[in-house]
């Protein structure tokens, strides 16, 4: 055994046999001599600790543009600036995770998107950063399957935000001032959580089969909320939108929303806008909108609503929808109910007063 060799051992037998008695118990560590497979040929101690990127493989992003063309885990090492004529990042394989690390990628003159992925791409990660100024949209991603995007705010896109294909989940997202929709994305999307103001177009728009839950959507020139058929959208503020705070297409589930001040600039949305049949309409709190609740069509339940100090209460143009349970009053017009169509309502109790007893369980409340 060379000296080096032997001086370490010894080193190490004196530590650990202080340690071993430093409360009065004896410890037996074996033999602890290293072996000639612990040095190198100059006698230098080889370390047994693996590398980062065995430990968590992850390919880092110095520059733009950067193509990703390869399944993995990536990650930015610094906020980056894009480059005139190209996508900032371009993602063209499966099964990516991309990681902005906390940092932004931002777009310049002439540049696209700021995350392009090619399609049919499938099973994307998209996380933690910023995506901001760029001429087109933050991240296009229609006709990619299952796409993940989480904490990551969009702002100053000019054509939109985000937008996205079949069954995509989006996430406490902070989408802004962009010069057209916040997000988009067809079927199956899953909307949850997110902060969406003052884009030029709806606030969130997605189609059949989605759920939009949780979200605040303020200020958007088009509607807070626009869903397809089949959709759910729940426990969401929706104010101060151009059109309506919610719409809906057939089919639906409204449900335990927050619906004020929309459509008051051009004096033709609601706060929630029904325009087809089949949607259960309930819980709502519709106050301040330029119409509360609006039904285009018959076949609807609407029940256990307040609509209340909007500029016309609740407009009925359909055929059969059935009404009941809900409150209505002090619109600005002096109109709570229009009904222009054959309704089935629950009997309507004007000013019932203090301690009202009355049997119907079906009935509407109107205040003067």
């Amino acid at each position: 055994m060379s000296k080096k060799k032997l001086w370490l051992y010894l080193s190490l037998s004196v530590l650990f046999a202080i340690c071993a008695h430093a409360d009065g118990v004896s410890v037996s560590l074996g033999n602890m001599a290293p072996s000639d497979d612990d040095f190198d040929s100059d006698g230098n101690p080889i370390s047994r600790m693996k590398p980062l990127d065995l430990i968590e493989p992850r390919t880092a992003i110095y520059e733009l543009p950067y193509p990703i063309t390869n399944s993995g885990s990536y990650y930015l090492a610094g906020s980056l600036k894009g480059v005139a004529g190209h996508n900032g990042i371009t993602i063209a394989a499966d099964d990516v995770r991309l990681d902005l690390n906390g940092f932004s990628i931002s777009g310049t003159n002439d540049a696209l998107h700021g995350i392009f992925i090619v399609p049919p791409s499938h099973n994307i990660d998209i996380r933690n950063g910023v995506v901001g100024k760029w001429p087109q949209w933050g991240l296009f991603a229609s006709g990619v399957l299952r796409i993940e995007v989480s904490k990551v705010k969009f702002y100053q896109n000019e054509t939109g935000g985000m937008k996205l294909g079949f069954g995509p989940t989006v996430d406490r997202c902070n989408v802004q001032n962009c010069g057209g929709a916040g997000i988009v994305a067809t079927h199956a999307a899953t909307v949850t959580g997110c902060k969406v103001g003052d884009n030029a177009e709806d606030g969130i728009r997605v189609a059949t089969g989605s759920v939009v839950d949780g979200c605040v959507v303020a200020g958007n020139d088009g509607d807070g909320i626009a869903v397809g058929a089949f959709c759910t959208v729940s426990r969401c503020i929706s104010v101060t939108n151009g059109t309506n705070g919610i719409s809906c297409t057939g089919n639906c589930i409204i449900r335990d929303n927050n619906c004020g001040e929309n459509g008051r600039p051009n004096r033709s949305g609601a706060g929630i806008r029904v325009m087809d049949g089949g949607n259960r309409i309930e819980n709502n709190n519709l106050n301040g909108n330029h119409v509360g609740l609006f039904l285009e069509l018959g076949g609807n339940r609407v029940s256990d609503n307040s609509i209340m100090s909007n500029a016309f209460g609740l407009e009925d143009r359909g055929d059969g929808n059935l009404i009941h349970g809900n409150s209505v009053g002090k619109s600005e017009s002096g109109t709570n109910f229009i009904f222009t169509g054959r309704a089935n309502i629950g009997e309507i109790l004007t000013s019932p007063g203090p301690g009202f007893d009355h049997g119907n369980p079906w009935a509407n409340f109107e205040i003067p």
